[in-house]
């Protein structure tokens, strides 16, 4: 096999760093639309199918910047890895769940005034539907599959890799923690803030980031991140009407 000439490498590089560039600018334009004008307008039968569609346009533009399988965490042969680190992942989820659950300020947090009067069949829907397919799918695709990725496609940075999808998760989610402090207001005071949500959801990205990198494929904080959103879902509600009642 003939080598490749320094020059020819040198021009194949600069090309790949510029398709995921200009893919890179598509994931943010494509985010941005989502959390800054879809999201609050639509419901969430349309939120959940604006996402998906979402998720399809992320991976088009990863597929575009040339990025393989296992780059954005979907490479089958990784599948069997991230399902264990997955399920280790999840138990470890409701453990700590559980525990905040039995204390009194983890009762406060988890207290959502967004889910306390809904019924079983609206709560299981949105548990087994709206979280896993509106927001799971399109958050993972995004900050642990597509956009570290292009960040860092052979994963050698743990900072490009992991930390810095982190704090874009974080951000993400400056949105939607104001609808959240609202939700769990008492008279006068609110529980929790805004910044501290963002603080909150950005260690979680490193976390769910870790088990992406440990795992290999997206199903390890897929499952994670798929256990803490339904169980804060079924322990509001259950914890919310106890403490009204």
């Amino acid at each position: 096999m003939r080598p490749v000439p320094p020059q020819s490498l040198a021009r194949q590089l600069v090309a790949g760093a510029g398709r995921r560039l200009v893919a890179g600018a598509g994931v943010v334009a494509t985010l941005a639309l989502t959390n800054l004008v879809a999201a609050p307008r639509l419901g969430r039968p349309a939120a959940m199918a604006w996402n998906l569609g979402a998720t399809g346009v992320l991976l088009w533009c990863g597929r575009w910047a040339r990025l393989d399988l296992r780059a954005v965490g979907l490479e089958p042969h990784d599948l069997r890895r991230g399902l264990a680190v997955g399920s280790a992942g999840a138990a470890a989820v409701g453990a700590l769940m559980a525990a905040a659950a039995s204390t009194e300020t983890g009762r406060e947090l988890l207290d959502d005034d967004r889910v306390v009067d809904a019924t079983w069949p609206a709560t299981l829907l949105h548990v087994g539907v709206f979280i896993p397919f509106g927001t799971v799918v399109l958050e993972e695709v995004a900050f642990r599959g597509v956009l570290p990725g292009l960040l860092d496609p052979r994963a050698r940075s743990v900072t490009a890799s992991v930390v810095v999808p982190a704090l874009a998760f974080g951000a993400w989610h400056v949105v939607s923690a104001g609808d959240f402090v609202a939700a769990h207001e008492e008279g006068d005071r609110a529980t929790g803030s805004v910044r501290g949500i963002v603080a909150a959801t950005t260690a979680a990205g490193l976390v769910l980031g870790a088990a992406r990198r440990a795992g290999g494929h997206l199903a390890a904080p897929a499952m994670m991140h798929l256990t803490a959103n339904a169980l804060a879902t079924v322990l509001g509600r259950h914890v919310g009407r106890r403490r009204r009642h």
